[in-house]
């Protein structure tokens, strides 16, 4: 069902994190803007700082990427947009340029973070070239591939853990997930195993919390299936 409109929710932010890897040093400084102060959990002003982020505080452009990553935070996807187009807007514009550039012409991106908007859309087969050129992206598979690190903010040493629960297990080598209602549990992943990689994408499973690993368990079993799978040559 690969080209079937499905909601990304959170894995939106690997086209963002690319956008911000293409137009952004790692040590570019990032401004907490408005947009980003007004995004609701999961947050790092929210969850971490108790709210009290100010409009125009800073942090390096490359712990915005992992707050991005591996908290999900929706208000480091709104930094992102503010910073590298000067508003959520003009953002959208990008990711949607940078994603038929990419061969992904059946999504529409509307906002940042993936918080749920009728408009806002994509195809498994669209999220598996942006999971690849992400993937691609040194800066953003290097970030993926943390299991967890510490990032700063205003000089407050915050510990973030890796949402992808999969990762180094069975092959997952990097990926992002995503949940809302509408979407359901979301995961885009890239596998290795024996020195091959397929990239895997599940939408839509059922996920009733973060602790929840059917998505991860659905996608093992596509992960098991492919590469177990023998190459056929079909003749026309």
């Amino acid at each position: 069902d690969a080209d079937s409109k499905r909601y990304p929710a959170s894995t939106t932010k690997l086209l963002t994190g690319l956008l911000l890897a293409e137009n952004k040093q790692k040590s570019d400084e990032l401004e907490f803007t408005q947009s980003a102060k007004e995004q609701p959990e999961y947050s790092l002003n929210i969850n971490f700082m108790h709210n009290n982020m100010k409009v125009g505080d800073k942090m390096s452009a490359d712990d915005v990427m992992k707050g991005l990553l591996l908290f999900s935070g929706n208000d480091t996807a709104y930094m992102i947009a503010d910073n590298v187009a000067g508003n959520s807007t003009a953002f959208a514009e990008m990711m949607n340029e940078k994603a038929k550039e990419l061969g992904a012409t059946h999504s529409n991106f509307v906002t940042a973070n993936g918080l749920h908007d009728e408009n806002h859309y994509t195809t498994a087969y669209d999220l598996s070239l942006i999971t690849k050129a992400a993937f691609e992206n040194d800066w953003e598979r290097q970030t993926m591939e943390l299991e967890k690190t510490s990032i700063d903010i205003n000089g407050a040493k915050v510990l973030l853990e890796n949402r992808n629960l999969g990762l180094n297990k069975n092959g997952n080598i990097a990926g992002k997930t995503g949940l809302t209602n509408a979407a359901g549990g979301c995961l885009a992943a890239v596998y290795e195993r024996d020195g091959r990689k397929i990239i895997g994408v599940v939408l839509k499973s059922r996920q009733v919390d973060n602790n929840d690993m059917t998505k991860f368990e659905d996608m093992d079993k596509i992960m098991d299936y492919s590469f177990a799978a023998k190459p056929v040559i079909y003749k026309a």
